[in-house]
């Protein structure tokens, strides 16, 4: 399912950088209150993908290393597929806190469901345990980006947010590009110095530190060059 074609293109959102650091942590917060708590907070903190989150599994999550790993999408048409951007993410401790509480509750609807529910261990999944429906999932989601007040926003955009965010919070490049599974157009930047597990552990450390309207001015080139970069290609 496509989004609505009124919103503007990712090209104007790009131009445009829209967001700040102050709107970013108002939709942090208002997650906590929502629905899609999980899946907004993993999405805003993580930046992966609506197919990426949608083909996780509980077997993709490890809590004891906090990390989780990124093997397949669900497309738009439902096919369940590998992603072309594998990868593992570390997890910042908000996002393992809500992923805990999210798989307690869905452990009471499938006890709720007893026959009913089909076990394919999504993590994020109906109320018999099957695949989100794209069109209610839009409702619910567009209707949060209204209540924050930021109307325009795809879902996407949190992809885009978490860019936004980590650059602001001076994370390197080179890290963001491995989080979020960033396909550039140069390969080149891949041959330069690994990004260890580490590393994303600090960046993702920073999510503990959004407590102040940060200028995002002087970072607004890096961030323009990363949105910039992202592949056409980009799975919605």
């Amino acid at each position: 399912m496509k989004e609505n074609s009124k919103y503007p293109r990712r090209s104007q959102m790009r131009e445009r950088l829209p967001i700040t650091i102050k709107q970013i942590k108002q939709l942090l917060e208002a997650a906590q209150e929502h629905p899609l708590k999980a899946l907004l907070t993993v999405a805003l903190t993580t930046g992966m993908r609506r197919g990426e989150l949608l083909g996780l599994c509980w077997q993709d999550v490890d809590f004891q290393n906090e990390i989780l790993h990124v093997r397949r999408i669900v497309a738009a048409s439902g096919e369940r597929k590998a992603t072309e951007t594998m990868r593992t993410i570390a997890l910042p401790e908000i996002a393992v806190h809500v992923l805990k509480e999210h798989q307690q509750n869905q452990e009471k609807e499938k006890e709720e469901c007893g026959e009913g529910w089909h076990d394919l261990h999504l993590v994020f999944s109906n109320e018999v345990g099957q695949h989100l429906n794209l069109g209610k999932l839009w409702q619910q989601y567009h209707a949060f980006f209204v209540d924050a007040g930021l109307s325009q926003m795809r879902f996407h955009d949190l992809r885009n947010c978490t860019i936004v965010f980590f650059v602001t919070m001076g994370v390197n490049p080179k890290v963001i590009q491995v989080i979020l599974g960033l396909r550039w157009q140069s390969t080149s930047v891949q041959t330069l110095t690994p990004i260890s597990h580490s590393m994303q552990k600090e960046a993702m450390k920073t999510w503990d530190a959004l407590s102040s309207d940060l200028p995002i001015k002087s970072h607004a080139h890096t961030i323009r060059q990363i949105l910039l970069h992202q592949s056409e290609a980009e799975e919605e």
